[in-house]
């Protein structure tokens, strides 16, 4: 069996974590890369995803999880 974490030089979860970030953050970036909430720009180490709309208090709390138009990001500070 290969050793990932060999093969990549970091533990396997630390390096699937980072590219599921970076994945993430090129989102950010094609989506304008200001903040919802304060309208300036973000960096990789400061995002995060947010819910335009709550779903713990929507009429559909389950459908307004899931709903990727609902979807926007912030800074964590935000």
């Amino acid at each position: 069996m290969i050793d990932k974490s060999l093969l990549l030089g970091m533990n396997f979860n630390t390096a699937r974590a980072r590219l599921e970030r970076d994945i993430l953050f090129r989102l950010v970036t094609e989506s304008n890369n200001l903040c919802f909430r304060c309208g300036k720009v973000m960096s990789r180490e400061d995002f995060s995803v947010e819910h335009r709309v709550h779903w713990s208090t929507a009429n559909d709390p389950k459908e307004t999880y899931f709903d990727q138009s609902n979807i926007v990001f912030s800074h964590h500070s935000c």
